[in-house]
């Protein structure tokens, strides 16, 4: 087994590359195109990338793209001391997903976790710590992953790193499935409903997805431009990394991109991204001049439509985090999670360790006081009222 290290996705060996190009057709969040686009815009101030890449039996076996200093955009771990002799996934704010890249062969592909990570400690000891996050605790390589790390001597935390909204769909009708819904969720809808129409009635309201041949992708990307620079977002950390992410999955055939028009005018987006598990909303906004006609929601159904009648998806979610407008959209909620590995012989990693320690008793004492408060408000017949959706 060997294990080289490379700074440049676009220059790995071709058996590595490969690996990543083939990730593109399973999850766009974890392949070629995104990581791309990542290591040219979105790599923080001063970190370096660094893939590592473990041959078995002359197989590309696993590679796993981290970044030095351990990334803060996104990390759970950002307002904390991170030391400089660090390691994270290299993802951001904009990452809905990470992964190790293997090959089909399960074995060697273990053999290829185990050698990045044994390596790390025996040629690589000034890592104080690994943070490993955005990851799918119920994949197949989630438990071997953790037990590599555990075997080459760190110690693991695993940890809960973000929330995610998302909904099941098995109608092929948009209509078909609000039925389904509350009749408070139903009220909320055949509002937006309502606003579609006088909106169509009262200016020249246009919608429509941009998906692949026939659309105009530059038109799409100065739309989501012009719309994310009039809405309530703050300005990018990198303002070229999401233009250019619908530019790529527009060429790799998995955009989903809902675009509404008022008098010829950009004044929503709805940027969606195709999976091998359905479809994940990457990025929602809206033109705040038109808020009191809930353009933004408006745009959400019109794509949510879309896509269960014309691409018969099963799931949508909304990637990152768990805000309350999100809840009437998407009723389910799941966690990415993230692995913390500490390295026990250096003091930065001790220091780091006993921080996580204290991090998981404060949320553990956090989650049973919620339940409790839950609990009592079962009991009493009172409920929180959600927020209404932004416009």
């Amino acid at each position: 087994m060997t294990v080289s290290i490379h700074s440049q996705p676009r220059q790995l060996p071709s058996g590595f590359r490969m690996l990543l190009e083939q990730a593109d057709a399973r999850d766009f969040f974890v392949g070629a195109r995104w990581l791309d686009a990542f290591h040219e815009h979105e790599l923080e101030e001063n970190a370096e990338h660094r893939i590592y890449c473990a041959e078995v039996d002359g197989t590309a076996a696993a590679a796993l793209s981290l970044c030095t200093p351990a990334a803060r955009a996104g990390s759970r771990f950002r307002k904390r001391w991170i030391p400089a002799a660090s390691l994270s996934s290299a993802t951001s704010f904009q990452s809905c997903a990470f992964g190790p890249l293997l090959c089909d062969d399960v074995t060697l592909a273990e053999k290829g976790l185990r050698a990045i990570f044994q390596y790390l400690a025996k040629h690589e000891r000034q890592w104080a710590w690994v943070d490993l996050n955005g990851l799918d605790r119920d994949a197949p390589w989630f438990e071997p992953l953790v037990e590599s790390l555990r075997k080459a001597g760190y110690v693991v935390r695993p940890y809960p790193h973000f929330p995610s909204r998302y909904e099941t769909y098995r109608e092929r009708i948009l209509k078909d499935y609000l039925a389904r819904r509350s009749p408070e969720d139903r009220k909320q809808f055949q509002n937006y409903e309502r606003k579609w129409r006088k909106l169509q009635r009262e200016n020249a309201a246009e919608f429509r997805i941009v998906r692949g041949p026939g659309d105009d992708i530059d038109d799409a990307v100065a739309a989501y431009r012009w719309v994310h620079e009039r809405s309530w977002k703050q300005p990018e950390r990198s303002p070229a990394f999401i233009p250019r992410i619908i530019s790529e999955a527009f060429q790799a055939g998995v955009l989903r991109m809902g675009i509404l028009r008022v008098d010829g005018q950009p004044v929503a987006v709805e940027v969606g991204i195709a999976h091998d598990r359905g479809v994940t909303m990457l990025k929602t906004a809206y033109d705040q001049a038109f808020r009191d006609r809930s353009v933004g929601a408006i745009a959400i159904l019109r794509t949510i439509e879309h896509l269960i009648e014309k691409d018969h998806v099963e799931q949508i979610d909304f990637g990152r985090d768990d805000e309350p407008y999100k809840r009437l959209w998407m009723p389910h909620r799941w966690e990415r999670w993230g692995v913390a590995a500490f390295n026990p012989a250096s003091l930065a990693g001790l220091i780091g360790l006993s921080a996580q320690v204290r991090d998981d008793v404060s949320q553990h004492a956090r989650a049973l006081a919620k339940h409790l408060l839950r609990r009592s408000s079962a009991a009493t017949g009172v409920s929180e009222s959600p927020r209404e959706p932004p416009g």
